[in-house]
Protein backbone atom coordinates (compact mmCIF):
# COMPACT_ATOMS: atom_id res chain seq x y z
CA UNK A 1 0.00 0.00 0.00
CA UNK A 2 2.89 2.42 0.78
CA UNK A 3 4.11 2.00 -2.84
CA UNK A 4 1.15 3.06 -4.17
CA UNK A 5 1.31 6.03 -1.77
CA UNK A 6 4.59 6.51 -2.92
CA UNK A 7 3.71 6.42 -6.61
CA UNK A 8 0.90 8.90 -6.46
CA UNK A 9 3.31 11.58 -5.18
CA UNK A 10 5.94 10.96 -7.24
CA UNK A 11 6.52 13.34 -10.49
CA UNK A 12 5.47 12.16 -14.02
CA UNK A 13 8.57 13.22 -15.37
CA UNK A 14 10.08 10.84 -12.91
CA UNK A 15 8.11 7.89 -13.29
CA UNK A 16 8.56 8.70 -17.18
CA UNK A 17 12.10 8.05 -16.73
CA UNK A 18 12.48 5.52 -14.32
CA UNK A 19 10.25 3.66 -17.08
CA UNK A 20 12.54 4.51 -19.88
CA UNK A 21 15.49 2.91 -17.89
CA UNK A 22 13.17 0.14 -17.32
CA UNK A 23 12.23 -0.76 -20.98
CA UNK A 24 15.65 -0.66 -21.94
CA UNK A 25 17.57 -2.24 -19.29
CA UNK A 26 15.16 -5.30 -20.02
CA UNK A 27 15.73 -4.79 -23.93
CA UNK A 28 19.23 -5.58 -23.13
CA UNK A 29 18.53 -8.22 -20.37
CA UNK A 30 19.42 -11.25 -22.76
CA UNK A 31 23.11 -9.31 -22.59
CA UNK A 32 22.89 -8.66 -19.12
CA UNK A 33 21.86 -12.13 -17.05
CA UNK A 34 21.91 -14.82 -20.08
CA UNK A 35 18.46 -15.82 -18.52
CA UNK A 36 16.18 -13.24 -20.90
CA UNK A 37 15.63 -15.07 -24.07
CA UNK A 38 14.05 -11.76 -26.47
CA UNK A 39 13.72 -12.01 -30.17
CA UNK A 40 14.77 -9.28 -31.96
CA UNK A 41 11.39 -7.56 -33.36
CA UNK A 42 10.58 -7.13 -29.43
CA UNK A 43 13.99 -6.23 -28.10
CA UNK A 44 13.73 -3.30 -31.07
CA UNK A 45 10.24 -2.60 -29.28
CA UNK A 46 11.15 -2.24 -25.93
CA UNK A 47 14.30 -0.50 -27.36
CA UNK A 48 11.81 2.25 -28.80
CA UNK A 49 9.38 2.75 -25.95
CA UNK A 50 12.56 2.99 -23.61
CA UNK A 51 14.23 6.06 -25.43
CA UNK A 52 9.79 8.06 -26.30
CA UNK A 53 9.38 7.39 -22.20
CA UNK A 54 13.04 8.84 -21.40
CA UNK A 55 12.36 11.61 -24.02
CA UNK A 56 9.29 12.64 -22.29
CA UNK A 57 10.58 12.55 -19.01
CA UNK A 58 13.48 14.17 -19.62
CA UNK A 59 11.26 16.66 -21.55
CA UNK A 60 9.59 17.68 -18.88
CA UNK A 61 12.18 18.52 -16.65
CA UNK A 62 13.94 20.38 -18.73
CA UNK A 63 10.71 22.62 -20.45
CA UNK A 64 8.60 22.66 -17.92
CA UNK A 65 5.95 25.31 -20.01
CA UNK A 66 5.25 21.65 -21.79
CA UNK A 67 4.52 20.38 -18.40
CA UNK A 68 2.26 23.35 -18.07
CA UNK A 69 0.36 23.01 -20.99
CA UNK A 70 -0.24 19.36 -20.73
CA UNK A 71 -2.53 20.52 -17.64
CA UNK A 72 -4.91 22.98 -16.22
CA UNK A 73 -4.39 26.57 -16.49
CA UNK A 74 -5.47 28.79 -13.88
CA UNK A 75 -8.11 31.41 -13.89
CA UNK A 76 -7.34 35.16 -13.46
CA UNK A 77 -8.63 36.26 -10.36
CA UNK A 78 -10.11 39.20 -8.96
CA UNK A 79 -8.99 40.95 -5.73
CA UNK A 80 -11.30 43.51 -5.89
CA UNK A 81 -13.20 46.68 -7.05
CA UNK A 82 -12.43 50.10 -6.12
CA UNK A 83 -15.06 52.35 -6.87
CA UNK A 84 -13.68 55.96 -6.92
CA UNK A 85 -16.44 59.26 -7.65
CA UNK A 86 -15.37 62.10 -9.31
CA UNK A 87 -16.95 65.44 -10.73
CA UNK A 88 -15.82 66.63 -14.30
CA UNK A 89 -17.27 69.73 -16.11
CA UNK A 90 -20.21 68.90 -13.15
CA UNK A 91 -21.10 65.68 -14.40
CA UNK A 92 -20.53 62.77 -12.09
CA UNK A 93 -17.76 60.23 -13.46
CA UNK A 94 -17.09 56.76 -11.46
CA UNK A 95 -13.57 55.33 -12.51
CA UNK A 96 -14.05 51.25 -11.84
CA UNK A 97 -10.68 49.83 -10.97
CA UNK A 98 -10.56 46.05 -10.83
CA UNK A 99 -6.93 44.37 -9.31
CA UNK A 100 -6.13 41.32 -10.28
CA UNK A 101 -3.34 38.41 -10.72
CA UNK A 102 -2.61 35.74 -12.43
CA UNK A 103 -0.60 33.29 -12.05
CA UNK A 104 -0.34 32.27 -15.59
CA UNK A 105 -0.30 36.23 -16.54
CA UNK A 106 -2.38 35.80 -20.03
CA UNK A 107 -5.50 37.58 -18.51
CA UNK A 108 -6.01 39.44 -22.27
CA UNK A 109 -9.72 40.93 -21.44
CA UNK A 110 -12.17 42.59 -19.04
CA UNK A 111 -15.78 42.16 -19.72
CA UNK A 112 -18.62 44.05 -17.99
CA UNK A 113 -22.48 42.64 -17.48
CA UNK A 114 -25.49 44.50 -16.47
CA UNK A 115 -27.02 42.48 -13.95
CA UNK A 116 -29.56 45.29 -12.44
CA UNK A 117 -30.88 49.31 -13.13
CA UNK A 118 -33.39 50.94 -11.25
CA UNK A 119 -34.57 52.57 -14.25
CA UNK A 120 -35.22 50.57 -17.53
CA UNK A 121 -35.50 53.33 -19.48
CA UNK A 122 -31.88 54.75 -18.69
CA UNK A 123 -30.71 51.39 -20.75
CA UNK A 124 -30.47 53.31 -23.84
CA UNK A 125 -27.98 55.31 -21.95
CA UNK A 126 -25.54 52.71 -21.16
CA UNK A 127 -22.92 50.74 -22.97
CA UNK A 128 -20.76 47.90 -22.09
CA UNK A 129 -17.86 46.76 -24.65
CA UNK A 130 -15.44 44.24 -23.99
CA UNK A 131 -12.30 45.63 -22.83
CA UNK A 132 -8.74 44.50 -23.78
CA UNK A 133 -5.80 43.93 -20.98
CA UNK A 134 -2.08 44.24 -22.50
CA UNK A 135 -0.50 44.12 -19.20
CA UNK A 136 2.92 42.82 -19.33
CA UNK A 137 2.97 38.21 -17.96
CA UNK A 138 5.04 39.48 -15.00
CA UNK A 139 3.13 42.86 -13.76
CA UNK A 140 0.01 40.29 -13.55
CA UNK A 141 1.09 37.52 -12.08
CA UNK A 142 1.84 39.91 -9.36
CA UNK A 143 -0.29 42.32 -9.17
CA UNK A 144 -2.19 44.50 -11.75
CA UNK A 145 -5.49 46.77 -12.51
CA UNK A 146 -7.38 47.79 -15.39
CA UNK A 147 -9.59 50.89 -15.18
CA UNK A 148 -13.09 51.71 -16.78
CA UNK A 149 -14.75 54.71 -16.40
CA UNK A 150 -18.45 55.65 -16.03
CA UNK A 151 -19.99 58.83 -17.38
CA UNK A 152 -23.48 59.46 -15.42
CA UNK A 153 -24.12 62.41 -17.89
CA UNK A 154 -26.97 64.14 -15.56
CA UNK A 155 -29.03 60.90 -15.84
CA UNK A 156 -30.46 58.88 -12.36
CA UNK A 157 -30.01 55.52 -11.82
CA UNK A 158 -28.51 52.50 -9.72
CA UNK A 159 -26.67 50.00 -11.85
CA UNK A 160 -25.49 46.63 -10.64
CA UNK A 161 -23.23 45.27 -12.80
CA UNK A 162 -20.50 42.10 -12.64
CA UNK A 163 -16.64 42.23 -13.93
CA UNK A 164 -15.03 39.34 -14.93
CA UNK A 165 -11.56 38.44 -16.66
CA UNK A 166 -10.96 36.28 -19.61
CA UNK A 167 -7.60 34.23 -20.19
CA UNK A 168 -6.11 33.65 -23.77
CA UNK A 169 -6.58 29.58 -22.36
CA UNK A 170 -10.49 30.81 -22.13
CA UNK A 171 -10.46 30.66 -18.45
CA UNK A 172 -13.25 33.07 -16.52
CA UNK A 173 -12.15 34.63 -13.54
CA UNK A 174 -15.31 34.59 -10.42
CA UNK A 175 -17.53 37.71 -11.73
CA UNK A 176 -17.62 40.60 -8.76
CA UNK A 177 -20.93 42.71 -8.44
CA UNK A 178 -20.81 45.92 -7.23
CA UNK A 179 -23.06 49.27 -7.72
CA UNK A 180 -23.01 52.48 -9.36
CA UNK A 181 -24.72 55.27 -7.85
CA UNK A 182 -25.84 57.71 -10.82
CA UNK A 183 -27.63 60.29 -8.38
Amino acid sequence: MEFLTGLKDTPIPMILVVAGFFFLVFSFGNQISGKIKMSGKRKNTFIAIGIVLLFFGISLYLFPIIGDSLGVTSPPTILGVTIRESHEGGKLVYYQEVNFYDEDGNTNAVEWDLVDLSDPSQRQYIQLQKGVINDMPKVQKIRSTTTRTWYCEGHVYIATLEVSLVDSDGNRSEPIRFTIDCK
